[in-house]
């Protein structure tokens, strides 16, 4: 029983599951880095008070698009699939 547990979990780990976190957590590292990058490169052409108000601007930035994004997530959940099954034409249409 022990050996067909570690077979399975050792397809599972070869499968697409296990190519997709891996992908997923490679381009998440990237964005990580690069953001890094980005920073220290503002931060140098700008300067101390420049890049001080350039994330004073984000922030602020952030802070007003937090209450925007209140709910939306779980309102697409719910919702899309409604809109996508109208059959009189109103709901969304491919392109």
């Amino acid at each position: 029983m022990l050996r067909r547990n570690a077979d399975r979990l050792r397809k599972v780990l070869a499968g697409p599951i296990a190519r997709g976190a891996s992908t997923a957590l490679i381009l998440r590292s990237i964005n990580v880095v690069l953001g890094f990058a980005s920073t220290l490169l503002l931060a140098k052409v700008l300067g101390a008070d420049g890049f001080g108000v350039f994330v004073y601007g984000s922030s602020i930035a952030i802070l007003i698009s937090l209450p925007s994004r209140l709910g939306l997530q779980l309102f697409l959940v719910r919702m899309l699939p409604g809109f996508e099954s109208r059959k009189d034409g109103a709901g969304f249409t491919s392109a």
